[in-house]
């Protein structure tokens, strides 16, 4: 819901700020950002109408774009969270060392 959420934010120009405080909501003060009240509370906050985000959710509209989304992923050979594409070719997988990121960098 919270990716969905997202979304709404993107089309209302303010994904990056919604983007910072569903982070800080999630990380810094331990909330459920899958909770509507949590998001709706946090697009207010960010200047989005929590009421229209509500009836957004309740749509298909943004669940139909994250799958159109998944099914790109795949295509492009992403299975897992997070992947790094360097190039458009070589995929890191995951939280890696900082040097393997050097590595795969530096042979580009």
């Amino acid at each position: 819901m919270a990716i969905e959420a997202s979304e709404f934010a993107r089309d209302n120009d303010r994904f990056d700020e919604f983007h910072e405080e569903v982070f800080r909501s999630f990380f810094a003060h331990g909330r459920d950002i899958g909770d509507i009240d949590v998001l709706t509370e946090v697009a207010e906050g960010v200047g989005l109408d929590s009421n229209r985000l509500k009836k957004e959710l309740g749509g298909k509209k943004y669940a139909e774009r994250l799958e159109l989304v998944r099914i790109e992923t795949i295509k492009d050979g992403v299975t897992a969270a997070p992947t790094f594409i360097i190039e458009g070719s070589e995929h890191i997988v995951g939280a890696q060392p900082l040097d393997v990121f050097r590595q795969a960098l530096s042979r580009h």
